[in-house]
């Protein structure tokens, strides 16, 4: 880069072979850091570009959970909406037996027996 440091500058002006190699090892650890940091930029355009490229599939999974989720949230609903409407079902359709015994003040409990409403 051209850049000599100031001890190399001061090396250079006492004597020229220590000067230049001060020099020459100043633009190696300068050319080497810029070889880093260089390396270090391509390696976070690819970052970069690999999560960009993954963006697609992160949505289709976030979307593909969302569905799942949407869709054990709509079972429940039915299984519940099912139970109730068997429920309700079985309690309007259920006509009340007869008591063995055929009075009238007597019910059947559902079990075979019977209650009379004087008891």
């Amino acid at each position: 880069c051209g850049y000599v440091p100031a001890v190399a500058y001061e090396f250079a002006l006492n004597d020229n072979e220590a000067g230049a190699e001060a020099a020459e090892f100043a633009r190696a650890v300068a050319e080497e850091k810029r070889r880093q940091y260089e390396a270090a930029v391509r390696g976070n355009k690819m970052f970069q570009k690999a999560y960009e490229d993954g963006a697609e599939a992160r949505a289709a999974i976030a979307a593909e959970k969302r569905a799942k989720q949407a869709a054990e949230q709509r079972d429940r609903q039915q299984a519940a909406d099912a139970a109730y409407n068997n429920m309700i079902n079985q309690s309007q359709n259920q006509i009340p037996n007869a008591p063995p015994s055929n009075r009238r003040d007597c019910y059947d409990q559902g079990d075979g027996t019977e209650k009379c409403f004087y008891d």
